[in-house]
């Protein structure tokens, strides 16, 4: 039985879903009728939703192209979504098949579709865990057994934190793993921030906050930077989103500071 029938028979319908949306905005077809309805209903209010989605997919592959390059075998993704068929898995194992990774999500859609798509995979695995705590991420059996913690580990966070509350709390989530982690290890963060855009987007992010299926909690520049305060932060520092060691022929836009709002930071243990 092929997963979208797997999804048609076991998960309700009746309601959108993040992972399925974002699934649907990356050109993928694990998504219903009511996901893609309400995809449409936030492109009124943001426009350029879309493109931004796939600008995390374009840096999720120059990203995971620099880690493996630097050396690091083990990436674990916390908050991964949907793998729409070419998620950091599948981008991972086009570079390097030998590198491990682990999925971790705390949405049951989420979860139920990775470990179907990793069912007969040997260096992949998925866990369902409370994304805010990092305890019940680190101490899972499927991580413990499947990373060797005495060697570097990428821990990819995109769009994490930004689901947290508390600034004490998140500090708190990085500085956990900052402990377990090797040296030589990486952390990937991004995080939406508005104090820096024009006015005219930066209205269209306070709509979207307001829409969103799942509590969005935007940061100033500067508190996201000092998330990674204890790192070595990866040039070309904290930048946005596409300008990450952009590498596409087509010149980035002029005005991109003011008109995107995803800052992105690549901090290194040292």
């Amino acid at each position: 039985m092929g997963f979208r029938n797997f999804l048609k028979k076991d998960v309700l319908q009746d309601e959108a879903n993040q992972s399925r949306m974002y699934d649907y905005w990356l050109g993928g077809y694990h998504n219903f009728e009511i996901d893609r309805r309400r995809c449409h209903q936030l492109e009124h209010v943001f426009p350029e939703l879309p493109k931004l989605i796939r600008s995390y997919r374009e840096f999720l592959e120059r990203v995971v192209e620099y880690i493996i390059g630097e050396g690091i075998t083990q990436i674990l993704d916390i908050g991964s979504g949907l793998t729409n068929g070419y998620g950091l898995y599948q981008i991972v194992n086009s570079i390097n098949p030998e590198v491990r990774v682990v999925y971790v999500d705390s949405d049951p859609i989420t979860v139920a579709h990775c470990r179907y798509s990793f069912r007969e995979k040997v260096n992949a695995k998925a866990f369902s865990a409370n994304i805010s705590n990092p305890y019940q991420i680190l101490n899972n059996a499927g991580l413990v057994n499947f990373f060797d913690f005495r060697q570097p580990v990428a821990v990819v966070m995109l769009s994490y934190l930004e689901r947290i509350a508390s600034d004490e709390k998140a500090f708190r989530i990085i500085r956990i793993f900052r402990q377990i982690i090797a040296n030589h290890s990486m952390m990937v963060l991004t995080h939406i921030s508005i104090d820096e855009l024009d006015k005219w987007t930066k209205q269209k992010c306070l709509k979207y906050q307001d829409q969103a299926l799942v509590p969005l909690y935007f940061r100033s520049q500067s508190k996201i930077r000092s998330f990674l305060k204890d790192f070595s932060i990866v040039p070309p520092g904290y930048v946005c989103l596409p300008a990450w060691r952009y590498d596409g022929f087509e010149p980035l836009p002029l005005n991109l500071e003011k008109t995107c709002p995803i800052l992105v930071g690549v901090g290194k243990k040292e």
